[in-house]
């Protein structure tokens, strides 16, 4: 959050590229724990929502790599 934030206020892209590749290592850990998990219990609502959160990060990410710069 705090890289998207900085982003923002600084009108520059390295803030989420970095945010962007965190958020995809969280999505790639809360999958592969799902996934591991998926056999013997039900994924919990704390996986879930680490699940949606990254890919919310990623999305975000994104578009904040994509958005046109202003100079002043």
């Amino acid at each position: 959050l705090a890289f998207f934030v900085v982003g923002m206020a600084v009108k520059a892209r390295w803030p989420f590229i970095v945010a962007m590749i965190l958020s995809t290592i969280v999505t790639a850990v809360a999958v592969i724990d799902a996934v591991d998990i998926a056999g013997d219990v039900t994924v919990g609502i704390g996986l879930i929502l680490c699940l949606i959160a990254g890919i919310v990060g990623v999305v975000a990410g994104i578009g904040g790599i994509a958005a046109p710069r202003r100079t002043a």
